[in-house]
């Protein structure tokens, strides 16, 4: 193995076998090939990072790898998402970019009981896509960012999944219901997938309860609560201690619950952490010294959602107050004990602003003293 000098793209095996005087090569099975190629994958992906005007190259390689790929391979790759969005970011840095708004309007799933209204469950967003971008690429995008989830084709959606869960599908409100869309005002007579959309334009995608009636849906505010606008909640930061966060927010109008998010790091995404009624959660899943980034996304009966304003908060472990004692010839430190912490290290130091030396590890969650041999001039502890 020493002596063979690979090359670019050469695939290497390492394998057992019970006759080495057998040189045919064990073929590997299916399933462990799958997880090889999709995991080769998402390392190229992996290893885009952050995208600026030289990172084409590492993209194309990306996408080549991942074109290449069966569905079933494709299936296993778990950060897809990172490279279309770094695709999307390189063309916004070449200028190759178009900005679109969409509407996402929905229904109460009410069966072929009476209709009360529809209702915007996305209103009026923007959304930027590729140049040549179809009107399925925005609506998922759309959905996608809003964390909504559909089903169906990519040329046909049977139906939308709202972030609370509500699931509205073709015939869940009589034979003749379903989603249908709109560009600038009117319906196209081609699936969502061949209408290629253009800057500027305005996309609708909406629900109707009799597809032959194929006006865009009035949007019905009157006192129906479900359609009463949602306000955005007012999140403040209220206590940082050793690995907890604890977050408090303000009521936000016509909200029936609240998913709390979170991300590590500025250039992370977000991620759900809780679903509450409540208006406020304690995070007891940080580590102290990390810097976090938290948002409270309101919803309401509709599964409409609208975000609060980021706060970030770092955990930050109480500053202990030690008390000293001589006794016997010795320094006795006490402190009280910090909810939350797996032990102690005792530092000490000869002179006040000298160099501290680390004396002692303390393990034990319930001990909160220590007794120096010596008894020296200064003694810190943390």
């Amino acid at each position: 193995m020493a002596d063979y000098v690979v090359k670019e793209n050469d695939a290497v095996i390492l394998y057992y076998v019970d006759d080495y005087m057998d040189t045919k090569i064990p073929a590997m099975d299916a399933e462990t090939e799958n997880k090889q190629l999709a995991a080769e994958v998402t390392e190229k992906i992996a290893s885009i990072g952050k995208v600026t005007k030289d990172s084409e190259a590492a993209i194309k390689e990306a996408r080549a790898a991942y074109d290449s790929l069966t569905a079933t391979q494709k299936s296993l790759v778990t950060n897809f998402d990172v490279l279309e969005e770094a695709e999307l970011q390189l063309d916004i840095i070449k200028g190759n970019v178009i900005q679109t708004k969409f509407t996402l309007v929905g229904d109460d799933v009410h069966g072929t009981n009476a209709h009360k209204s529809y209702t915007n469950w996305i209103n009026d967003i923007t959304v930027t896509v590729k140049n040549g971008a179809t009107v399925s690429d925005v609506i998922a995008k759309a959905l996608k960012d809003n964390g909504y989830s559909s089903e169906g084709t990519t040329n046909y959606i049977s139906a939308i999944k709202t972030p609370s869960g509500i699931t509205l599908g073709e015939f869940d409100n009589g034979p003749r219901s379903g989603w249908m869309y709109a560009v600038n005002g009117k319906a196209p007579n081609v699936g969502i997938a061949d209408y290629k959309v253009k800057a500027g334009d305005t996309i609708k995608f909406y629900y109707v309860d009799d597809y032959t009636k194929d006006d865009t849906p009035t949007i019905d505010v009157s006192g129906d609560t479900h359609t009463k606008k949602l306000s955005p909640a007012t999140v403040k930061v209220v206590k940082t201690a050793y690995n907890i966060v604890k977050l408090t927010w303000t009521k936000a109008d016509n909200a029936t619950k609240y998913q709390v998010y979170r991300k590590v790091g500025k250039n992370n995404k977000f991620v759900n952490i809780a679903t509450t009624t409540s208006l406020k959660y304690t995070d007891k899943k940080v580590k102290t010294g990390k810097k976090y980034y938290y948002k409270v996304v309101a919803v309401n009966e509709k599964g409409e959602t609208v975000d609060s304003k980021t706060v970030k908060a770092t955990p930050k472990a109480k500053k202990l107050k030690v008390k000293a004692k001589k006794k016997a010839g010795r320094t006795v430190l006490s402190w009280k004990k910090v909810k939350g912490a797996t032990g102690y290290k005792v530092y000490r130091s000869t002179k006040k602003n000298g160099k501290y030396k680390k004396v002692k590890t303390i393990t034990k969650k319930s001990l909160a003293t220590f007794k120096a041999k010596k008894s020296n001039k200064n003694i810190t502890t943390r």
